[in-house]
Order: structure tokens, then sequence, then C-alpha cells
């Protein structure tokens, strides 16, 4: 499943989720919740500001979600009244909160 950014532009994110009922498309999802990647060398800096912007703009994200493949880090950028707002987990006993802590994991277990 995808996410559509324009005409000609698609991402496919490492982990999409949607709390939607739309059966619109089966391999276009338009409306995500939460979006996750898992960052590499040759992905980090286009997950960070290309995705990142186009992300933002969508209408109903609450959460992306950037989990470092090579070391335990974890960047969830969450959205509020006043904007993003970004949590940074370093620690093995960081607790990463999903949906508004409805979903809850060590970052040590990512």
């Amino acid at each position: 499943m995808y996410y559509s950014v324009g005409n000609d532009v698609f991402y496919y994110p490492d982990v999409m989720v949607a709390c939607n009922d739309s059966d619109q498309n089966a391999y276009v999802e338009d409306q995500p919740t939460l979006i996750a990647e898992v960052l590499s060398p040759t992905t980090e800096a286009r997950d960070r500001m290309e995705k990142l912007a186009a992300y933002a703009a969508i209408k109903g994200l609450k959460e992306y979600v950037l989990i470092h493949q090579d070391k335990i880090a974890v960047d969830l950028y969450q959205s509020t009244d006043s904007g993003w707002e970004i949590i940074r987990l370093k620690q093995e006993t960081d607790t990463l909160l999903l949906f508004h802590r409805v979903f809850s994991y060590a970052s040590g277990a990512l």
C-alpha cells in the first residue's frame, strides 16, 4: 500500500496505519493516521526532509516515526493543536507512546 503525494509522486512507507473505513482504493491510502520509516544511511536525509514535509501536510496524520536501524534511537513526530512536536528516544528504557498513548513499546524492543 502506498501514499500518493501528487499525480506522479508516491511513497511506500515501511509501516502505515489508517483508522478509517475508506475502501476507495485497495492500493492507495489517502488518510493515514501513523507512518513509520526505518532509517538507513541511504534513506535518512529523504525521510527527514522530503517525506517529513509531505507527510506533515496530510490532514489527519497524527504521528510520523523514524526508527534508526543501527542504534537505539527513535524520533516521534506528533501532530498537536500548535503544530508538530518531536520526541527523541535514545535509551533502551525509553517508552514510545503511539496513538496518543493507546500503544506503547520499549525503545530496545524496536
